[in-house]
């Protein structure tokens, strides 16, 4: 249902597509409303920020937006392990950042994680830290 609509509103005004797609553009994936809402509103000035926190739609906005930066607030999984290996193969030049909670900072898997990503992060977080790495991934 998400799908379709997007893809309707990309049939209603194709423009949106090519003014979206514009540089410095970045999708946040989480399940947490109120994060999803204080992050957009912190970088908003900076950057097209689209966020989202229904992953069945991650796929499809990912594909329609084709963003510089995908940033994911979530509980690492296998399966989340799996989506992202999809979304690097796909989307070669799009950067990953994770942010994860500070109780699963498990060593090994933590290394796993880092090799995986482009950055990853765990609270507290240190915003200027995470600004400046996103402000490094838009100059690259």
């Amino acid at each position: 249902m998400s799908e379709t609509r997007l893809q309707n509103l990309n049939r209603i005004n194709p423009k949106i597509s090519s003014k979206v797609d514009e540089k410095r553009t970045l999708i946040l994936f989480s399940p947490d409303m109120d994060f999803s809402a204080s992050f957009s509103m912190l970088f908003q000035d900076k950057f097209k920020v689209i966020t989202t926190t229904d992953a069945g739609i991650l796929t499809s906005i990912i594909k329609l937006i084709k963003p510089q930066l995908l940033i994911i607030d979530a509980i690492p999984s296998a399966s989340m392990k799996e989506w992202i290996q999809i979304y690097k193969k796909e989307n070669p030049q799009m950067k990953i950042v994770l942010f994860y909670v500070s109780w699963y900072n498990q060593s090994d898997t933590d290394k796993k994680w880092v090799e995986l990503v482009d950055a990853t992060f765990c609270p507290p977080i240190d915003l200027n830290e995470v600004n400046k790495r996103i402000n490094q991934f838009f100059l690259n």
